[in-house]
Parts: C-alpha cells; structure tokens; sequence
C-alpha cells in the first residue's frame, strides 16, 4: 500500500510538473546540515546491505535558497537508487561542493552500473535499462531483469529543472554510477533558523516511510523503560516493520539485518528475546541460534526462529540448534506474543534455581536435574562465584573489578546476571558475601565482627542490617536459632 501511495503521488507530481502547475517553496538556510540530515537517515537503509554510506561537503556550511522537499525528494530517489543497485560491501557517498555561483551535488555509488548505449534514455520516463547479467536487478524473484516503475529519474530532472539546475551522469556496467546536479546560489528568500523546523522533520520521515519500512527515522529506542528489550533478526525490512508494530507496546526493540550483525548486537546487548528469521545472506538463522546458544553471555536468551520452511525436517533442525520455539510464517500475531510471554515467565521461575546454583561453593555446582553438568549458565555462575570467593576478604572488590575479571562490560553483566538471578552486580557480590557469613555463623565460633571482615565488609554494623534485610534476622539471632 506505502510503494502504490508514493508511485500515485510520484506520477500525480511529475505531471504537476510537466504542466507548470507545481509551486516552489524556498527558504534561505544552510543546505550542507539538511543534506547532512537527511543522508544521516539513509545510514540504516545502507546497513541492512551492508554498504558504507559517506557525507562530503567544502565548504562545511552553505547558505543559500532552496526547497527542502524538492531537495529531499531529488536525493531520496538518487540516494535509494544507488543503494538498492550496489551490491553487499558497496558504498555510496555524495559530495557537496561550491562552484562560483553554483552548488555542485555529486551522488556515486560502486553498484552495477549503466551500459553507455543506455544513459541517454534513463531520464525518460518509465524507461528501465536492462541489467547486466549476475547482477542483483538479473535475480529478481519473478525472473524478471528490471525493477521499479522508471518514474524516479525523470521526476528528479523536472524538479530540478523546476529549481534551475541541471543533472548529468556517468556510468560505467558493472563499475558503478556518478550523478551530478548543479544547482544556482541565490539569496532572495527568507532565511530560515539554523535548526531544522520540526514540520520539515516530519516530512522526512513520513517521506521515507512511504519509500520502505526500513527507512523510519526514529530509533528502535529504549522507552518505555522497563519493558523486556527483544532483539529481531530479520533481512525483509517489510517483516521487520511488522513485528515493531506487533512488539512495540509491550517491548523495547533492537533490529538487526542479517545474522552477523545479529549475533554482534546480542553479545553487546544482551536482550531478554531474540526472534530470528531463518533464510538470511550470511550467517542463517539456525547459524545464530547455535553461536548465541554456545556463548557465555548469551546461552540463556530464549530465540524463536521465524521461517517460511515449515517442513518436519527444518523444524526439527532449528529445534536441535537450541531454538526455543519455531514458527512457521505466516504466523499469528496473538500466538507470537503468547509464545515470547511464557519464554520470559520460564526465565523468571528458572532465577530461584541459578540463584541457588550461585550459593554452592564454586568448585562445583549441582545441576538440576534434566540440566546438562556443563551448561553455559552453570559455568558462568561458577566462574562468578569463584571469583567473588577469590577476593572475597577484600572490600575493595566492586563491578569495575569483577567486569574486568569476567571479561565483560558493565551493560553486558548487569543484563546477563539479572536475566539468570535477578540481582544486580552490586547486589549479587554482596550476596555471596552474605551467604558466606550465613555459613561461618553455623559452622565456626568466629565472632560475628570477626566474620563481618572476613567476608569483605569493612563495618560490622553495616553487616548486621545487611544480614538483616537480606535473611530477616540478625547474625546473632540466626546463629542461634541454627545451632543447638
């Protein structure tokens, strides 16, 4: 429905503009930070393909008359074309320069490219040139060689036209593409503040959602705070917007585009979710479920793999990787989200086990039973508590110590921990503290300040209300209600 809307307003617009009847709207400003600005929206678009997107302009500023939604449609349709038509490891970059009277515009891409005999056409409108053979337009799902309406280019030259410039272009196949507009300098408009109107923002975006859902301005985001954080795998920026629009109410949302950027952002993150797609250039999704499942920070993340490959046999591979659940596409937004709900309930029911896997001495932690011995979570708990038992006379130890000990960043054990215990770093070291001293008090005929020190606490007043809140009793108190 969004490419039908802008193809209509594209055909509506190019007539407008071959019958004089479309208005220019300009405004005095500094176009080098709207160019900047809006190339700075293309950066996730160029992501998902993994192509590096490049921003140039001498002088750094440059003030002078201009129409921000012709502009923003011109390099929309260049800039979108280059990316689309480069291949993955590509990049695109745009150039702005002054010359004279002139501001010089280049766009250039290392994409397939255009034959010489057909540049002379490829304004004209509802002109498509062919592809050349392998390149990304040859393997089109439907066989076909071309793509798009040819409508794009040739609304580009009239609107450049409209504004007085000119655009030319040299191509060469499979070496890429350069396009250049030379627009004039003129200062006859009202100026405008140097912060880009919130009205014109909105544009943008709504612009660029009309060209793919991949290309919303805003961010996945952190808000609401204290919403489960999920992670989506997914290649089809049409796939991806629709799981936002199903999660975001009750989810904060991270997207990555294939699995290697996938499997980067969990060990970075570390969310409480990740659903993947399965068929992803790269790395697939059974590929990222067996690496996040192996890792040390994110074993325990539940991951649902989404797929159109419903068959017994690759459901039961997926299962076999470590997949937490397996959907079939298309799938039930209700059953999705009943799905991620008991994933998330099943962590917080297992924090009571891995909190008493915690407690046991670190030589050796007692599985539960139908848990392997050497799972990712026994060994990570085991690991911790070694190292909180390593210093544990030393009050010094705080989660800067302990995060270089364990080869994490603060984010990184904060999110881990709490998934498994629900503690925090902070709390979790003095918990053990605390459950070491539960044990001295049984065992030994330490006195309680003796013990207060010998588990790292520097004032035994401190440890008497600490041990108090965390096992409702006093040292005293509990020692002689667990001795005779």
């Amino acid at each position: 429905g969004r490419h039908l809307l802008i193809l209509v307003d594209q055909m509506l617009g190019l007539h407008r503009l071959e019958s004089g009847k479309m208005e220019l709207n300009m405004i005095n400003g500094d176009i080098v930070s709207y160019m900047k600005y809006l190339i700075e929206a293309f950066h996730s678009y160029a992501g998902t393909k993994n192509i590096r997107l490049y921003f140039q302009a001498e002088p750094p500023d440059l003030i002078m008359d201009y129409d921000p939604e012709k502009v923003l449609q011109i390099i929309s349709n260049l800039l979108s074309n280059a990316i689309k038509f480069s291949p993955e490891g590509g990049e695109v970059s745009v150039v702005v320069e002054k010359q004279g009277k002139l501001a010089r515009i280049r766009v250039k891409d290392t994409g397939i490219g255009i034959s010489e005999d057909q540049l002379p056409f490829i304004f004209d409108r509802f002109y498509q040139a062919p592809a050349p053979p392998h390149s990304p337009r040859s393997k089109a799902g439907d066989g076909s060689p071309k793509t798009g309406a040819g409508i794009g280019l040739a609304i580009t030259r009239e609107l450049i036209k409209l504004l007085d410039g000119d655009i030319s272009v040299k191509s060469q196949a499979g070496k890429g593409t350069e396009f250049t507009i030379h627009l004039p300098i003129t200062q006859q408009a009202a100026p405008m503040d140097k912060a880009i109107p919130s009205a014109i923002k909105k544009e943008i975006s709504s612009f660029l959602q009309a060209i793919g859902p991949g290309m919303e301005l805003e961010d996945e985001g952190d808000a609401p705070g204290g919403l489960p954080l999920a992670l989506i795998i997914e290649d089809n920026p049409d796939v991806v917007f629709y799981l936002k629009a199903c999660l975001q109410k009750e989810y904060r949302l991270k997207v990555a585009a294939n699995g290697e950027n996938g499997i980067r952002k969990a060990i970075e993150m570390v969310p409480d979710i990740i659903i993947s797609d399965v068929v992803m250039p790269g790395k697939d999704g059974f590929e990222v479920t067996r690496a996040l499942k192996k890792g040390l920070l994110t074993s325990h993340i539940p991951i649902i793999l989404l797929t159109a490959k419903a068959d017994v046999a690759s459901r039961i591979e997926g299962l076999g990787q470590g997949a937490d659940v397996y959907l079939a596409k298309p799938f039930h937004k209700e059953e999705l989200l009943v799905r991620m709900k008991k994933l998330l309930e099943l962590r917080q029911s297992l924090r009571a086990h891995y909190l008493s896997l915690a407690e046991t001495a670190s030589s050796g932690p007692t599985p539960r039973e139908g848990e392997k011995e050497g799972s990712a979570e026994s060994l990570f708990l085991k690991k911790i508590h070694a190292v909180i038992e390593d210093h544990l006379t030393d009050p010094k130890l705080n989660v800067d110590r302990l995060c270089l000990e364990m080869a994490m960043s603060h984010s990184q054990l904060h999110r881990k921990l709490t998934a498994l215990t629900g503690y925090s770093p902070n709390r979790f070291i003095r918990y053990i503290r605390l459950t070491k001293a539960k044990t001295l008090l049984i065992e030994t005929d330490m006195p309680v300040n003796f013990i207060a020190y010998d588990t790292g606490f520097n004032d035994p007043g401190y440890f008497s209300r600490a041990f108090r809140k965390e096992f409702d009793a006093t040292p005293v108190d509990f020692r002689n209600r667990y001795r005779p």
